[in-house]
């Protein structure tokens, strides 16, 4: 029964409110977001900002543009039908991997 009234609890520390916290990760997220944020709505709130949108799309259009594959890519592809190999023997032999011996 003594037990029961006497119970043992490890003493409650408290956190030190002075510690200091390392806040420099959030600091710089933050900035980077405002500098972007300021940049976005420079680019499309403003008439100045449209016309640089204008002029940055006009100097990177050629860089996205789909090009025409060429002809002869084409042509090439279509003289030689391929034959799947029906073994991996076959395939090693074509591809010069392994040579076949007669007699073997």
């Amino acid at each position: 029964m003594a037990g029961i009234l006497f119970r043992v609890y490890k003493p409650y520390t408290m956190k030190n409110p002075f510690a200091k916290e390392n806040n420099g990760p959030l600091i710089v997220s933050v900035a980077v977001g405002s500098a972007i944020a300021g940049a976005a709505a420079y680019l499309f709130l403003t008439e100045d900002g449209s016309n640089t949108r204008r002029s940055i799309a006009d100097r990177f259009a050629g860089l996205f543009a789909k090009k025409e594959p060429v002809a002869e890519h084409k042509t090439d592809y279509l003289k030689k039908p391929h034959k799947a190999p029906k073994t991996d023997k076959e395939e090693l032999l074509h591809h010069g991997i392994i040579n076949e011996q007669p007699g073997v």
